[in-house]
């Protein structure tokens, strides 16, 4: 009997995951179709020019040593794009399968927690996530960053249950991807969550049982052949990454995307929509009551119940990481994304716990977010209206689209909120999950249909029409972090002014090893590395004008304006209010 009973907990435990991975692929694979925008088009130009150039060593962005991130997310990329071709779908297939891992070691740990139908409900309460649903499509660093910490995290745990086992080993070297993919900062955070929960439970001991010698060599082994490579080539690689990038920013947030201590409580909260509500009513209470049973049971010597024990250990995921993340003085919104999965889990456990009394509280915070919502629908065509006066930039007919989103979420809030109100809390729930997804396909899916202006996509394909081979294009500084432009010309261009996050590569590129790192990487220019031919300043840019050779210019209006003042005349390709594509002749 005990036997038939673990081979249907097993095949019930194999048909969860499946639907979770099929589910979960399939909305990912519908939100990959529409093309790149932001700080994914430089992952996918990266991942590209790795495989075009066959440098799988050094990432190049813009035809230039890229420095900013260790390798394993390039390679990923650049792999996915030689097997399937180069296309949308083919360079996200990473972040998809890391999104989709991440999906199923949430609902490994809610099975644990309160078997398989739980479990299906918490997978689909992370899955709803605004973060996590816009990101799980995102070729960047973080959703496989996410994916390698959650298996960690998930194989630790499986390690504390049966320290005989070999999940042991699973976590190492899952640590040691993580590690790969977005550096030090996956020792940071495993570190201080296993330490906080072995602290908590006086299970300090099971340190002992981690094989940390072998453990160690394992992460090693994982990260020793390219860094030792990378050295021999160039020490300023892992000089900047480890040094500059991740230790100096640490402390000095001038150095990438300062913020202040509370930058992530509105973040959690805007990030976890439409769970926002419950998030800021379970996660403060429900975190307090675990520690504080924890640290009863640990003062009195008591052993804890498995269930207890697990959700104190996602309390030890979510907290130190929390905390850690908001003393850096380096912040981002994605860098929350690890800890995604635990709180979709402590969350779903705190809807369940409280399920036969919620009633009219969660009724009540349920109308309050759709009543919000429906105000913001309300307000948006004045809002984007304004916007398009003020810009230029802005299709009005954002004004339609995004009222209709908001006000498709705020119906399932409001439907959702008569289940509950009717005790029927788990239909209401996946009514409110539905509906927002479908807003956010509905919004990812139709933005480029709808505004060309939110990349310069549609400019640079007017440029790639005409462009010859010996043609020269200069961007201007504040422009050059519009990767599409390099993407869809297929080719290097020259920056004026500040060469920005490709600074390091234009110096390393000129000046080799032992000169030292500039104090200001971001600060290279013409100015201060005059021997390069890829950085202008507006007098060399006055002469290249002058000459036979075509250039195309994408500027701002007023770096368009300065060349004006020099006596510069320009021939107007295309534009829009944020930046104009101009050239020395004329189209022919």
């Amino acid at each position: 009997m005990t036997l038939a009973i673990e081979d249907s907990s097993r095949r019930s435990g194999r048909r969860g995951v499946a639907w979770i991975a099929l589910g979960a692929t399939a909305i990912f694979l519908a939100l990959s179709l529409r093309p790149p925008i932001g700080s994914e088009t430089r992952y996918i130009e990266a991942s590209r020019e790795m495989f075009a150039r066959g440098d799988w060593l050094v990432p190049h962005l813009a035809g230039v040593p890229y420095f900013e991130k260790p390798v394993l997310v390039y390679w990923a990329g650049a792999l996915s794009q030689a097997a399937f071709g180069f296309n949308w779908l083919a360079a996200r297939l990473p972040s998809i399968a890391a999104s989709v891992v991440s999906l199923v070691v949430t609902y490994l740990f809610a099975r644990q927690l309160r078997g398989p139908r739980f479990a299906l409900a918490a997978a689909g309460l992370l899955l709803s996530s605004g973060l996590f649903l816009v990101m799980g499509c995102v070729l960047t660093a973080d959703p496989l960053f996410c994916a390698w910490l959650a298996l960690a995290w998930w194989a630790f745990w499986r390690h504390l249950r049966t320290p005989a086992g070999r999940s042991i080993w699973l976590f190492w070297t899952a640590l040691g991807l993580a590690m790969l993919t977005k550096g030090p900062l996956a020792l940071v955070l495993t570190a201080a969550s296993l330490g906080t929960y072995l602290s908590l439970t006086r299970r300090l001991r099971g340190v002992l049982s981690m094989r940390l010698v072998r453990g160690l060599v394992i992460v090693v082994l994982v990260n020793l052949p390219w860094h030792a490579l990378v050295w021999a080539q160039d020490p300023r690689f892992l000089e900047f990454f480890y040094v500059r990038q991740n230790l100096h920013a640490f402390s000095d947030g001038r150095i990438n995307h300062d913020g202040p201590v509370w930058y992530y409580l509105p973040v959690l909260v805007g990030g976890f929509f439409p769970w926002s509500a419950l998030l800021v009513v379970a996660l403060p209470g429900a975190t307090v009551r675990i520690v504080r049973d924890a640290v009863r049971r640990s003062a009195h010597r008591e052993t804890a119940e498995e269930r207890d024990s697990l959700r104190v250990y996602l309390v030890c995921i979510v907290v130190p990481g929390l905390l850690f993340l908001s003393a850096a003085s380096s912040k981002l919104p994605t860098y929350l994304l690890p800890l995604f999965p635990a709180l979709a889990v402590l969350l779903a456990d705190w809807i369940a716990a409280h399920a036969a009394s919620l009633g009219r509280s969660l009724q009540r915070a349920m109308t309050i977010q759709a009543a919000v919502l429906m105000c913001v629908a309300a307000a948006m065509p004045f809002a984007t209206g304004y916007a398009a006066e003020r810009t230029q930039d802005l299709d009005p007919t954002w004004a339609t689209l995004i009222p209709v989103s908001i006000a498709l979420v705020s119906i399932g809030a409001a439907g959702g909120a008569y289940l509950v109100r009717r005790n029927l809390v788990v239909r209401g729930l996946i009514v409110v999950g539905a509906s927002a997804s479908a807003a956010v396909l509905l919004l990812d899916t139709m933005a480029f249909a709808i505004d060309p202006h939110l990349t310069s996509q549609r400019l640079i394909a007017r440029v790639a029409r005409d462009i010859a081979p010996q043609d020269l294009v200069v961007v201007a500084s504040r422009l050059t972090g519009d990767y599409a432009i390099s993407l869809e010309l297929n080719r290097r261009f020259a920056i004026l002014g500040k060469a920005g996050e490709l600074g390091m590569g234009h110096f390393t590129e000129l000046r080799p090893h032992p000169a030292a790192i500039p104090d200001n990487p971001y600060g290279v220019e013409f100015s201060n590395l005059p021997e390069s031919d890829w950085l202008f300043d507006f007098d060399r840019l006055t002469r290249q004008w002058r000459e036979p050779r075509r250039v195309w210019f994408i500027a701002r209006p007023q770096d368009l304006a300065q060349l004006q003042r020099r006596g510069v005349a320009y021939v107007k390709i295309d534009g829009d209010g944020r930046r104009q594509v101009v050239s020395n002749r004329r189209t022919p």
